[in-house]
């Protein structure tokens, strides 16, 4: 019985021992896991985004560059002022550089030291004060290998981080980048009538329409053509936007004193290229004269005597020819205040688009020729429709019996509805005139409207 016994307790502490072994080995694992994962958050939380500067409770401002520095100070109203500068300075300016620099943020990286990050040489610095002359700078050194970042660091301290490409760029570098040289003083918002003549065209942008709300409702931009056409057209939303906001960056960069008997000889006198700014109680006018270097015009704002250079690149968006401005589709009706369309073509039965709207709560229906059509099906095939589109501005297309017709009847809150007519007339063996009240401005491919009509035949 005692043997039995021994042999029993031996077996139950081999198990203990097993089992102790085991537990060992779960409990080490589960430390090193423990362990690894807070590496792993650590190193996660360490990559993760910081503000540069946290604290925006400072009073002093420096930038140093390469050949120049700027500095603001904060006065006892918390206004920012440009110290030494000799010029006017823009205030829109100084807020959008400090909000630059009280949003950056880096992003930790341990692969690189100061001195390859280029910190160690750094020709850009920032220099934050507090109301204690506690001072805060940022090193900012070269440009990462893909070119998206610098490198950045602060200057007591050896960890370098990456610094995002655009805010950097968008530092002044010179007290000069910060002065108020806008030939226009009228501001974007106040803006209501632009007028181009590039000695060719005179085209005149507005964001006053002849049409209905409905019929105009895909206008993206807000505003439409006014010459050199005989109708009134929808100017492109990306190239509307590069005009107002442009009007801020059109600067003077260096200021020549002739007086007016001299203009001719800057290109002044009589120019070709005029840009009218007009709001509702105030006109500006550029005039730009002849090139003064590879990359700049003489310009002189009208009523004033001074002659200034001005950059080509900030002329650009107003360098555009009428066609390039225009919305190029034929016409484009917004499906839902769309009621009818009627196709109408020589020689054969024309294709009747019918949308049924039954309300906000249900969508519409459509059918072709009576024949119902699948919701998505009707909109890609409206999308052909809408997408038909101008190919070329003419001047010399001949009102007659046009070969096709597209009457659209459309909801209008000012009269119920509203019948609007395009007729294609031929022009040459490969484009139809696009004729609105008898008057063409464009031309269009044949063939676009023959794969829509083959298209629509298809639903029959």
């Amino acid at each position: 019985m005692k043997q039995y016994s021994m042999k029993v307790i031996s077996v139950i502490t081999m198990i203990c021992l097993i089992a102790l072994v085991g537990i060992g080995v779960l409990v080490k694992q589960h430390v090193s896991t423990g362990a690894a994962g807070e590496h792993v958050q650590t190193t996660t939380e360490e990559k993760k985004p910081f503000a540069i500067f946290e604290d925006d409770d400072f009073q002093k401002l420096t930038l140093k560059g390469e050949c120049d520095s700027v500095t603001l100070d904060r006065d006892e109203s918390g206004q920012w002022k440009a110290l030494d500068a000799e010029e006017t300075v823009d205030q829109g300016k100084i807020d959008q550089l400090m909000s630059v620099v009280t949003s950056l943020s880096g992003i930790p990286d341990d692969t690189v030291s100061k001195d390859r990050a280029g910190v160690t040489q750094a020709e850009k610095e920032i220099s934050l004060t507090d109301d204690q002359g506690e001072e805060k700078t940022l090193l900012i050194g070269d440009l990462t290998e893909d070119g998206s970042a610098y490198y950045g660091a602060y200057s007591n301290s050896d960890a370098i981080f990456m610094l995002d490409h655009d805010p950097i760029e968008a530092l002044p570098v010179q007290l000069e980048d910060l002065y108020d040289r806008s030939l226009v003083k009228l501001t974007a918002k106040q803006v209501n009538n632009i007028t181009i003549d590039n000695g060719v065209q005179t085209i005149e942008l507005s964001p006053d329409t002849p049409y209905s709300e409905e019929e105009v409702r895909t206008n993206l931009s807000g505003w439409y053509m006014h010459q050199p056409y005989h109708h009134v057209y929808s100017v492109q939303y990306d190239q509307m936007e590069a005009m107002l906001t442009g009007i801020e960056a059109l600067e003077w960069i260096d200021t020549i004193a002739e007086d007016e008997r001299d203009l001719a000889q800057y290109g002044l006198a009589d120019p070709d290229f005029t840009i009218s700014f007009r709001s509702n109680d105030k006109e500006e006018i550029i005039l730009i004269g002849d090139r003064a270097t590879g990359d700049s015009y003489y310009a002189q704002l009208k009523g004033e005597d001074s002659v200034v250079t001005i950059d080509s690149e900030n002329l650009h968006p107003y360098s555009y020819e009428a066609f390039e401005l225009v919305e190029k589709f034929v016409k484009i009706i917004a499906v839902d205040v769309l009621e009818t369309l009627e196709i109408q073509m020589n020689g054969a039965e024309p294709i009747v688009v019918t949308v049924e709207h039954h309300g906000d709560d249900e969508d519409p229906t459509f059918s072709i020729d009576e024949k119902r059509v699948e919701d998505q099906t009707f909109r890609d095939l409206y999308k052909m429709i809408a997408g038909l589109s101008i190919s070329e501005e003419v001047t010399d297309a001949v009102y007659e019996k046009p070969d096709a017709m597209m009457t659209y009847t459309i909801s209008d809150e000012q009269t119920e509805t509203k019948d609007i007519t395009v007729e294609f007339v031929d022009y040459d063996d490969d484009h139809y005139a696009v004729f609105n009240d008898q008057k063409a401005d464009f031309i269009m491919e044949k063939a676009d409207f023959t794969n829509m009509i083959d298209e629509l035949r298809k639903q029959e």
